[in-house]
């Protein structure tokens, strides 16, 4: 007589439980006007102002635009480097700047054949003038609360490390 077993699976499948997504928090020692370094990306060694956090847990941050080229930016507190200087920003105006506002917009597709025969011609990316405009008042608020030509200087030049320094053992 031959003994029947009921199969069963060899391996569970739990269900993995989602864990909450928690913005993370501002370090203690960042706060409005702060001026940060830029560790990584296409500004990398550029001085920014902190202007909030984010609802993502990103920060805000401008140059501003004309003084070292900086438009506003969203990045992560961890892609900083925290100084010593404040910049008065009670007068800016970042209550309608969330992180919708940084949403690439959707692009218009056509058919392939038009994609194919164009060229291999690019467009250019343009920024939309609402964004231009915010980013002109904001810069308008920062420049009226940069008192002088050094804090100017001091935001425009970059930030660079020489042989056998160590950017934690600095005090800038």
């Amino acid at each position: 007589m031959v003994k029947r077993f009921d199969w069963y699976k060899g391996e569970e499948n739990k269900e993995k439980k989602q864990q909450p997504q928690n913005p993370t928090k501002l370090k203690g020692n960042i706060q409005a006007g702060q001026v940060l370094v830029i560790l990584s990306g296409r500004f990398r060694g550029k001085r920014v102002v902190f202007l909030k956090q984010l609802h993502s847990g990103y920060i805000l941050v401008t140059g501003p635009y004309k003084v070292n080229g900086v438009p506003l930016l969203r990045l992560p507190q961890k892609h900083t480097l925290t100084t010593s200087k404040v910049i008065d920003v009670n007068g800016v105006n970042t209550g309608d700047i969330s992180d919708a506002y940084f949403k690439k917009e959707d692009k218009v597709k056509g058919s392939k054949e038009e994609q194919f025969f164009q060229d291999g011609k690019k467009k250019k990316a343009e920024v939309s003038q609402a964004k231009k405009d915010t980013q002109k008042a904001v810069d308008a608020s920062i420049l009226a609360a940069i008192k002088g030509k050094t804090e100017a200087k001091y935001l425009r030049d970059v930030f660079t490390l020489h042989k056998g320094q160590k950017a934690h053992e600095l005090v800038f």
